[in-house]
C-alpha cells in the first residue's frame, strides 16, 4: 500500500510536527512499508492461536500482607508525638485537621 506526500504532510501536520520535502518523501516510504508488514500480518491465519496479554508467561507473584511485629510501638510513638492525646479514643482514630473545603 502507498502513502502519498500529501497524506503525510496531512498526518505530519496532525501530530504537530514539521518535515522538509525529504523528510515527507523518507516517511512516505516508511509508512507504506509498515503498512505493507501490517496487511502481510492480516493475511496471517491465527485461528487457533491464544491471545498474549504480554510477551513473556509470567504471573504476578504476590506477597500476604503481615502486620509489621512493631506496628503496636510505632502507634504509640505516634500517640505521643500529637498535641491532642485526651481526644484519642482506643481503636477509633486519630483526629487531625480538616484538610478539605466545604464549598
Amino acid at each position: 500500500m502507498s502513502i502519498e506526500k500529501e497524506q503525510v504532510r496531512k498526518i505530519a501536520n496532525l501530530a504537530k510536527l514539521s518535515l522538509t520535502e525529504e523528510e515527507l518523501d523518507e516517511q512516505s516510504g516508511n509508512l507504506s512499508r509498515i503498512l505493507d508488514y501490517v496487511a502481510t500480518l492480516s493475511e496471517m491465519n491465527t485461528k487457533n492461536i491464544q491471545p498474549l496479554t504480554g510477551p513473556l508467561d509470567l504471573a504476578n507473584v504476590v506477597r500476604e500482607d503481615e502486620p509489621l511485629a512493631s506496628s503496636k510501638e510505632l502507634l504509640e510513638s505516634m500517640i505521643a508525638n500529637l498535641p491532642d492525646k485526651e481526644e484519642i479514643q482506643e481503636g477509633v482514630g486519630i483526629k487531625v485537621p480538616k484538610m478539605v473545603s466545604s464549598n
